[in-house]
């Protein structure tokens, strides 16, 4: 029982980071009024997420 639980909250926590990724990115979009992003845009977007990724492995221990 509490083992489901967690995995709810852990579904429910991915959701909403996915959610506010795609609203931030949707404002940048139609803040630029480009029908695409600059390439350099998309490589800082990558490395940001690389390093969010790196920081929360590193955070998890072994």
């Amino acid at each position: 029982m509490i083992k489901s639980v967690v995995m709810i909250k852990i579904w429910v926590l991915f959701f909403i980071i996915v959610f506010l990724f795609s609203i931030a990115f949707w404002i940048d979009r139609k803040r630029r009024h480009h029908p695409y992003s600059p390439p350099t845009n998309v490589n800082m977007r990558e490395d940001k997420i690389m390093m969010l990724g790196d920081n929360k492995y590193l955070n998890g221990g072994e």
